[in-house]
């Protein structure tokens, strides 16, 4: 036991080590939560500085307190992708800037956005990934035990029966997760506030989306350098020797879709590239110019329970490496034969929803925010001898019981308007609103599809702005079912609606004929979309 003498001296010597007082000193130890020293450096271009990058690190490392080296190096991973945002953001300025001054360089342009929003994706996963973890390592702390019974390999799961949940405690559940993401579901009325901070590391905490880099001035002599291929030489007008010299060509102004500052997110249907192995149907939409897919479940199995939780991480897996983003579901009941949500045959009913309980469950594995745009006219009209108000009625219950489900996992099913040639059961865009506004749920909205929207007797442009707080997805094609730019469709219209109202969903492709072939209706499609698009501004 240490003497009384020996306890002062102690005391004494700590007062000589108390940390780093200096800047310098603070900026040398920065990074010694990083003990690995893997993730303490990154490739930099010339006119950049290390001190920047670390500044931003070390902000995000005092503001997530990450533990351990998977989440120190998700942390670094956020550091970096929003490095990448800011670097692009810079030469994006500099191609604009000679853009206004002649140059026809869309194309760069195109790329940097590409690699903005790619930059801006990764942060927001590796944002998601390390919440996830640190909510993991929490419940583990504490001693959180699972409640889900585990399954003996040889025993076969019953299908799942689900216990219909009170009208009083459901909004009340509704309630609660809706306010776990105020940005998402504007009907929450109270949003959460931050967790309070430790003491002593408040005044030092900051957002990286607070943190200013400093601005680069242009480098207009790295430009002009960098533009000397696309000057023309010319002969000289003085004679004598034929002189050669290089002398900027006037090009006209190019307003393109690049340049505006609400860009939309494309995404395109799976099923074109039916018969396509998985993985090359992804690199093929990502190499079109896509960023996002939509799958159509019966092109993964016959049924959702057919699909393996091995296999459910593969597809997802496959979406990552490619740069996607999943994006829902679409065309749910064409597999297994036989189902129908509105029969009166009860059972059979029963069976049906079950079904799309399975498809939720499989919508969720495959990836966060996930939509499930609910056609299937065959599946939902009139039969047995139902009236339409019958076979409503049947349609409205089914989706409010299966709202539980969705609100667990954050899946929103989207009640999807069906041109009258294809099913009785809601019909307009207005009857679909209404439904929404019956079941009162956030996790069950609408879409709008170009396609389905050929009998609507008013404007399309006027039911979008109309329907807007309650659209959720949009599909584009062609009235006839074509994809964009086989007919004569304008979309500008409906786009403008979209840009003016901060559309923050998908424009998803969802072409019915595939004779062009996969590659070139996506092609075809997205570019012709880019030029509606960049007319906006003109």
């Amino acid at each position: 036991m240490p003497s009384p003498a020996q306890i002062e001296a102690n005391r004494r010597n700590a007062q000589k080590s108390t940390g780093p007082s200096t800047g310098d000193g603070k900026a040398a130890v920065r990074r010694n939560a990083f003990r690995h020293g893997l993730c303490s450096t990154m490739a930099l271009m010339s006119d950049e500085s290390d001190d920047d990058f670390q500044e931003l690190l070390a902000a995000l490392i005092e503001e997530n307190q990450p533990v351990g080296l998977n989440e120190e190096i998700l942390v670094y991973k956020m550091a970096e992708h929003f490095f990448f945002q800011k670097r692009a953001s810079f030469r994006m300025t500099e191609e604009l800037d000679c853009a206004f001054q002649g140059e026809k360089n869309a194309a760069e342009i195109g790329l940097l956005l590409r690699y903005y929003t790619a930059a801006d994706r990764g942060f927001a996963r590796a944002l998601h990934d390390l919440r996830k973890l640190q909510k993991e390592r929490k419940l583990q702390e504490i001693g959180f035990v699972s409640q889900e019974v585990e399954v003996a390999p040889s025993e076969t799961p019953a299908a799942p029966q689900k216990a219909p949940q009170t009208p009083a405690a459901a909004p009340q559940k509704w309630s609660r997760l809706s306010q776990l993401n105020p940005a998402r579901h504007k009907f929450a009325s109270n949003p959460p506030q931050p967790a309070p901070r430790k003491p002593g590391k408040a005044s030092k905490m900051r957002s990286p989306t607070s943190l200013t880099l400093p601005q680069r001035p242009l480098n207009r002599a790295r430009i002009a350098a960098g533009r000397s291929s696309r000057r023309k030489p010319i002969q000289s007008s003085g004679g004598g020797g034929g002189n050669v010299g290089l002398k900027p060509v006037p090009r006209p102004l190019i307003v393109h879709w690049f340049f505006m500052a609400f860009p939309f997110r494309h995404a395109i249907c799976n099923e074109s590239f039916e018969g396509w192995p998985f993985a090359d149907a992804a690199k093929a939409i990502r190499k079109a110019g896509y960023t996002g897919i939509e799958i159509a479940p019966f092109t993964l199995a016959e049924s959702p329970f057919d699909i393996s939780p091995t296999k459910r991480k593969e597809y997802r897996d496959i979406i990552e490496s490619e740069g996607l983003t999943f994006v829902g579901l679409h065309w749910l009941m064409v597999s297994p034969k036989g189902l129908h949500v509105t029969t009166p045959d009860a059972p059979l009913r029963q069976r049906s929803w079950e079904h799309i309980r399975g498809l939720i469950e499989l919508c969720a594995d495959l990836g966060p925010d996930g939509v499930m745009v609910f056609g299937s006219p065959k599946q939902r009209s009139t039969t047995g001898g139902l009236t339409r108000q019958e076979a409503t009625h049947h349609f409205v219950e089914g989706l409010r019981s299966i709202v539980p489900d969705a609100c667990r996992r954050e899946v929103t099913v989207l009640v999807e308007a069906l041109p009258i040639q294809q099913a009785d059961v809601v019909q307009t865009l207005d009857e679909a609103a209404a439904i929404v506004g019956e079941i009162g749920s956030p996790f069950v909205q609408t879409m709008f599809d170009v396609h389905n929207a050929i009998d609507e007797r008013e404007p399309h442009a006027a039911l979008v702005d109309r329907h807007f707080d309650r659209i959720r997805h949009v599909h584009v094609n062609e009235l006839d079912g074509r994809h964009c730019g086989a007919g004569n469709y304008d979309f500008k219209p409906v786009f403008e609606v979209l840009q003016r109202r901060n559309y923050a969903g998908w424009i998803s492709l969802e072409a019915f004929d595939f004779s062009p072939g996969a590659e070139r209706l996506a092609n075809q499609s997205l570019r012709h979309l880019e030029s509606e698009i960049a007319q906006l501004h003109l």
